[in-house]
C-alpha cells in the first residue's frame, strides 16, 4: 500500500517554488532559504525604523502627517494629469 504524501512537506515545496519564481532565485538548500527570509526581514524592521524616525522628526517641527489616502489620491491626481496633458 502507497504511504501518503506528507502535506507539511508538500506545503513547504510548494512555497519554496513561489518564492523562487517570485525573486528569480534558486536556493540550494533549506539554510539558504531562511537566510534570505531573515536578510529580507531585518531590511524590513530597518525600513520601518527609519520610518519611525522621519515621523518623530517630522512632528517634532509641527509638521502634521498626511493621510496614506489622500497621499494616494494626490499622486494619482498628478499622473492621471500627466497622463491627459501627454496625449
Amino acid at each position: 500500500m502507497p504511504s501518503r504524501p506528507n502535506e507539511n512537506r508538500l506545503l513547504t515545496l510548494m512555497a519554496l517554488g513561489e518564492i523562487e519564481a517570485f525573486n528569480e532565485v534558486r536556493f540550494n538548500d533549506v539554510g539558504e532559504l531562511l537566510d534570505d527570509l531573515h536578510r529580507r526581514r531585518m531590511e524590513d524592521q530597518y525600513d520601518l525604523k527609519l520610518a519611525d524616525r522621519s515621523m518623530r522628526e517630522m512632528r517634532r517641527g509641527g509638521v502634521k502627517a498626511i493621510p496614506i489616502d489622500m497621499m494616494i489620491e494626490s499622486i494619482d491626481r498628478k499622473i492621471f494629469m500627466t497622463n491627459v496633458l501627454s496625449i
